[in-house]
């Protein structure tokens, strides 16, 4: 098993604040990323230049705060195991495909929506 990056432990760690992910969050866990990327990128012999440091910090920030179930997920989900948290995406997922399949068979029907 790999060891959590300092992202995902960084990016849970301000995570469990609050229920769901607020402004103040993301900038938190940006600052934080942001540093974590300058502190690898000093200790190359040849360090990339800050701008792209700094580039590479915001697509992983960017990547987390809109990909990243860890932190999309409410608090209280994050907490669940593993069953509770596929069962609870498994509703969501179910929800959505019912109501398509209802717009589809209400166009199908001439009903308007």
């Amino acid at each position: 098993m790999r060891s959590p990056t300092p992202r995902t432990c960084e990016a849970k760690r301000i995570r469990q604040r609050h229920e769901h992910a607020t402004a103040e969050d993301s900038r938190d866990y940006y600052a934080a990323v942001l540093a974590h990327v300058h502190e690898l990128n000093a200790a190359f012999s040849e360090p990339l230049p800050a701008n792209e440091a700094r580039d590479i910090a915001a697509s992983i920030h960017r990547w987390v705060t809109t990909r990243f179930y860890g932190w999309t997920d409410a608090r209280t989900v994050q907490q669940a195991s593993l069953s509770t948290l596929q069962a609870f995406r498994g509703r969501q997922s179910g929800a959505k495909r019912r109501n398509a399949v209802e717009e589809r068979a209400r166009l199908i029907v001439g009903e308007d929506a």
